[in-house]
């Protein structure tokens, strides 16, 4: 349906790192059993403990490692091209919960709505930037059909989100889609702004929580 846009082959640099796939297997899994087996502390102190090494690294890699930051996505030149591809899913995803969330009495939504929609981008990047590089790149070393990556590499996105059913089944929808669609065109930005509003829209209308409160805490802390 869209045009795939070429890449000659990378150096090995640049390569897809089963060591990068384990490790974030390795984290989500973590994170899962902590969310199961211990408090809300101890999974927000595991949280960040993790969060500060995984970018750590990162900084590591984009600071010895030339055209990384393309790479992972981290572009303009193809913003608007990446951004009207995606809002191919985004608008009617978007209509999706806004219909359920009328049928439902959640919609309309409440005015911290906007200022979650003004910040939760920020989050959608950073989770993109797992799914789209930590997962999905480094799985094209074992699968190379892009939907059966796509869905692989949603799926363990998703159950990251365990406990929590319903935002594990949106994760993996939404998981789906964004990345079969980033295949096409990589631009990080663009896939982590329609992450962060469908996000922003599916914690009111769906999970019926206001995030609001999180994210001062993130920004306070």
């Amino acid at each position: 349906m869209f045009e795939q846009e070429h890449h000659d082959p990378l150096p090995s640099e640049l390569q897809p790192r089963l060591s990068e796939l384990l490790v974030v297997v390795a984290i989500g899994a973590a994170h899962v059993c902590i969310e199961l087996a211990a408090s809300v502390e101890v999974t927000r102190i595991y949280n960040a403990a993790a969060g500060i090494g995984l970018t750590a690294y990162l900084i590591w890699r984009a600071t010895t490692t030339n055209n990384i930051l393309r790479v992972w996505g981290m572009r303009c030149d193809n913003l608007w091209q990446a951004l009207r591809v995606q809002l191919i899913f985004g608008v009617p995803a978007a209509g999706c919960l806004i219909l359920f969330g009328l049928m439902n009495g959640t919609v309309p939504l409440p005015p911290s709505f906007w200022l979650v929609c003004a910040l939760y981008p920020l989050f959608g990047v950073a989770q993109q930037f797992v799914l789209q590089n930590l997962i999905a790149r480094n799985l094209t070393m074992f699968v190379p059909h892009r939907v059966l990556l796509a869905f692989l590499s949603a799926l363990l996105f998703s159950l990251s989100h365990i406990p929590r059913l319903p935002l594990s089944v949106l994760a993996l929808i939404a998981g789906f889609f964004l990345t079969l669609i980033y295949q096409r065109h990589q631009n990080l930005w663009a896939v982590g702004l329609v992450h962060g509003i469908l996000a922003g829209l599916a914690f009111y209308i769906v999970l019926q929580q206001d995030p609001r409160a999180r994210i001062i805490q993130f920004l306070t802390n």
